[in-house]
């Protein structure tokens, strides 16, 4: 008798127990102890106005987890919880349209601490507006995208002649070159135009481009960045916070859907 009572309180006691767990699963779930707020400000153009209605999305680079912010308020302001110390890719979302930011965002937070950003919207023009989405296209394909083909080398100078054929390249851009002998990767450090050192150059434009390595004429040369929205009308640059940033293009993500990532 005693023994099937006792068992009969062994029963109950587990099945108390796996309500509980069934109904309040985070009882045993502790809190990730770098986790805490990111504050944003959001501006136009000129560093000052705010922007209202607008969202900052963020991706971490290594989770893939994201994050999206509160819309912003007359005064621009944004809040993100629960973030988690790590490299994210940055994009702020507007009724006019998406803005990605090039650069890395690195957080470091610790349990209820918050960091802050200050972001101002640079719009692009027409020519930076097409050769972007030009570039995204080619890369929602083959995971990269074709930029330009090597016209001539200067093994005095390692100074690649390169025809831009696709979308743009710029100062900081991971590349990829690729040819029947040729393959490596590098950062784009220095690009000139008629003797004069250039951030950006454009389709149909012939540049020199500093290789680390010895190319061929015909070598073609790709751009292996991602970003975190399908289109975009603008850059949305970082000016100022408690957060630390990466300048350098990553292999960041693959761009799915084509509907912004807010609908």
């Amino acid at each position: 008798m005693c023994t099937r009572s006792l068992k009969f309180k062994l029963v109950s006691v587990f099945l108390i127990f796996s309500f509980i767990l069934f109904y309040s699963p985070n009882l045993l779930v502790s809190k990730t102890a770098n986790s805490g707020s990111l504050i944003g400000f959001i501006y136009a153009e000129d560093g000052t106005t705010p922007v209202e209605g607008a969202a900052i999305r963020i991706k971490n680079v290594s989770s893939g987890k994201i994050f999206d912010s509160s819309r912003s308020d007359k005064a621009g302001i944004v809040k993100i919880e629960g973030i988690d110390t790590g490299l994210y890719a940055m994009g702020v979302v507007t009724p006019e349209g998406d803005f990605q930011s090039d650069n890395v965002l690195g957080v470091r937070v610790s349990e209820n601490e918050t960091a802050k950003v200050s972001i101002s919207l640079k719009r692009y023009d027409k020519k930076m507006e097409t050769a972007v989405k030009e570039m995204i296209k080619e890369q929602k394909r083959t995971r990269r995208a074709l930029v330009g083909r090597v016209i001539s080398y200067d093994a005095k100078t390692g100074m690649a002649e390169v025809l831009i054929v696709n979308g743009f390249l710029q100062r900081e851009q991971d590349i990829e070159v690729k040819g029947d002998t040729t393959d490596f990767s590098q950062d784009v450090k220095v690009l000139v135009a008629e003797g004069t050192p250039i951030k950006t150059a454009f389709v149909g434009e012939t540049v020199y481009l500093k290789v680390a390595r010895v190319v061929k004429a015909g070598d073609l040369i790709y751009v292996k960045g991602r970003y975190l929205f399908p289109f975009i009308i603008g850059a949305a640059v970082v000016i100022a916070g408690t957060v630390a940033i990466a300048y350098k293009f990553i292999d960041l993500l693959e761009v799915e859907p084509e509907a912004s990532p807010f609908k």
